[in-house]
């Protein structure tokens, strides 16, 4: 239902979305993907939030994050600061994923998206 972002040349890897993706128990995703060229592997993390919640307060003098898209934007960034810190722990939960195996070898960014709100809202 939704594109996946930033493909890379071999588009979505296996044409698979894992969702609900764990970095750790307290640590889930909406949905994850893997894309790859020739040279590299990108896994991109979502989150999606329910386009009823505001991304800035009603305070028209002055852009004010909201709670609720602050609070999912720290999500988010709590899932950026565990894949720093336990990159290869990540990359070996999704390795079945990075076939055909020879390419396991090439490196792996991660790219992070919170989807929230509505474009009227911004």
């Amino acid at each position: 239902l939704m594109p996946p972002l930033n493909l890379l040349n071999h588009h979505l890897q296996l044409e698979a979305v894992v969702p609900k993706f764990q970095h750790s128990t307290a640590l889930i995703t909406d949905y994850v993907y893997l894309t790859k060229s020739s040279g590299r592997w990108l896994v991109t993390f979502v989150e999606l939030e329910s386009p009823d919640k505001p991304i800035f307060t009603s305070n028209l003098k002055k852009a004010v994050p909201s709670a609720p898209f602050t609070e999912a934007l720290a999500q988010v960034v709590s899932w950026k600061t565990y894949v720093n810190n336990h990159k290869n722990e990540v990359i070996d939960r999704l390795k079945l994923l990075f076939v055909p195996p020879v390419m396991r070898r090439n490196p792996v960014s991660f790219e992070y998206y919170l989807i929230i709100g509505r474009s009227e809202n911004k």
